[in-house]
């Protein structure tokens, strides 16, 4: 685990807020927060690990996601490379090619093209959905799920639905982030908007404006225009202090659901 000086946040497993820290790990630029463990991408493109003791591949990358038990990263000439987990749906086996963005779910993974278009590969029930022919400037996965943002700013969804997590609300958005069973996204004037499972308030957002918004297994957070974070649903507390990134992830044993 890191220290205070090294993450100014890392509340269990449940939450990681990076603020521009740096210590005896280097400067960090990227957190991504799994089912028990976290991934850092330092400022040169090595990645470092807590609670995990995986072998990891060479970098230098640019993007590193991680979801349940696999991570995967993107490297700086586009690739893509996964390891962790057990790889019974092919989730640690991505596809040749270059990408500008990745996504990693339950037990699948997605990828956006510089093109914009969207490929998945593991689990066959989101790989068979994946729409065709549509052009996305953003993606994210859930625990069997996966949201693009379209250069619309409108929102399709694909996977699992028994939550509604896969039906959007009309309207443009500049963000979307899919969790566990529920989904939000961020519209132009920083409204946060959710769908899908509200067993613990997950989906019942505090008004105001933000500036990035999250999501995990039970939970949701956002940051404010001024690095404040607010969290909502299956989450006892949020950090003090100013942020510039969030990043959360599954609960292991959420709150009582709420009356």
């Amino acid at each position: 685990m890191g220290s205070a000086t090294t993450l100014p946040c890392l509340l269990g497993i449940t939450l990681a807020a990076l603020g521009g820290c740096s210590g005896e790990l280097g400067t960090l630029l990227y957190l991504s927060a799994g089912f028990d463990r976290i991934y850092g991408m330092r400022d040169d493109g090595s990645i470092v690990q807590w609670g995990a003791n995986n072998s990891m591949p060479e970098g230098p990358f640019l993007q590193v996601d991680t979801a349940r038990e696999h991570c995967c990263a993107l490297h700086e000439d586009g690739t893509i490379h996964c390891w962790g987990g057990w790889n019974n749906k092919g989730e640690r086996d991505p596809p040749a090619g270059t990408f500008s963005q990745i996504a990693t779910g339950g037990t699948f993974g997605c990828a956006l093209d510089d093109a914009g278009a969207i490929t998945c590969w593991g689990w066959e029930d989101v790989v068979e959905l994946t729409p065709k022919g549509e052009t996305f400037t953003q993606i994210s996965a859930g625990s069997a799920h996966v949201c693009g943002l379209r250069e619309n700013g409108t929102i399709l969804c694909w996977g699992d639905n028994d939550e509604g997590e896969a039906d959007p609300p009309d309207g443009t958005y500049t963000e979307v982030a899919a969790g566990g069973d529920h989904s939000c996204a961020l519209d132009p004037d920083g409204k946060v908007h959710c769908w899908g499972e509200d067993t613990w308030g997950q989906s019942d957002p505090p008004g105001g404006t933000y500036v990035q918004v999250t999501t995990g297994n039970g939970h949701s957070c956002a940051l404010e225009p001024d690095g404040e974070v607010k969290c909502w649903g299956g989450t006892e507390t949020w950090p003090d202090g100013y942020y510039v990134r969030l990043s959360t992830t599954y609960r292991k044993q959420p709150r009582t659901p709420i009356p």
